[in-house]
């Protein structure tokens, strides 16, 4: 039984990774709206939308706070990209692990600091999470925001009633399932607000190690698979 969940998580690895990091993408966005001044930390929307106000009221520490926020996801976004390129280490590892350095510091940082400055580890996370888990099975699909996964779901499924195609329902069930997970992940970061407040981004870690977990399982089975396949040949 061990060795068929094993196989299973290897054989569904990108899957169960994608919806684990939609669970964080989830907490990160609530913990971001509901402990940090209702700022979104996970895309530059509305950081970029701030950074013009601060420009046309002239204020300079309000040009400075955003354009430095705006800096660090771009950074993370260049560095998921180029990184994988350099390095043989699983980029998805190394995500993983930069994610749970970034909670950790966010939980140490006051509850009355700047919040767009209380959000820099979460705007480097999220960009380092997007650039590294931006899909599965074939789709495309964000795992730090919403809109899109709802607009696939949305398209999927109508085009599954209109033409009543298999691939489109497979598709509806993969950006729904995205979604719910995205959003079970906003409940937990609700509750850990409501209970812990600044240190509530703690239990985004959960997921986190659960990732790593899944990945370190898959990567071992896949070794396991190849040196039996090798011994095999030779």
């Amino acid at each position: 039984m061990v060795i068929i969940m094993i196989k299973w998580i290897r054989n569904e690895i990108d899957l169960l990774l994608h919806y684990n990091m939609s669970m964080v993408g989830g907490f990160l966005g609530a913990y971001a709206l509901l402990e940090r001044g209702g700022n979104f930390g996970s895309s530059q929307t509305s950081n970029m939308i701030y950074l013009m106000v601060g420009w046309l009221h002239g204020s300079v520490s309000e040009i400075l706070i955003h354009t430095f926020s705006l800096l660090i996801y771009i950074i993370t976004l260049i560095i998921a990209f180029l990184l994988p390129k350099y390095v043989k280490t699983d980029m998805r590892c190394i995500c993983i692990v930069a994610e749970v350095t970034g909670a950790l510091f966010t939980g140490f940082l006051p509850a009355k600091i700047n919040p767009i400055v209380a959000l820099y580890p979460i705007f480097a996370m999220t960009g380092l999470q997007w650039g590294t888990f931006s899909g599965a099975k074939g789709y495309a699909s964000s795992t730090i925001f919403s809109t899109n996964n709802l607009r696939q779901t949305v398209y999927s499924f109508t085009e599954y009633c209109r033409t009543k195609e298999s691939a489109e329902l497979q598709k509806f069930k993969f950006f729904m399932l995205t979604l719910i997970f995205y959003h079970s992940g906003v409940v937990i970061g609700f509750i850990s607000v409501v209970n812990w407040h600044v240190t509530g981004i703690w239990m985004c870690i959960a997921p986190l190690i659960t990732a790593f977990t899944l990945l370190t399982a898959a990567t071992a089975a896949q070794r396991r698979t190849d040196f039996e396949n090798l011994a095999q040949k030779s």
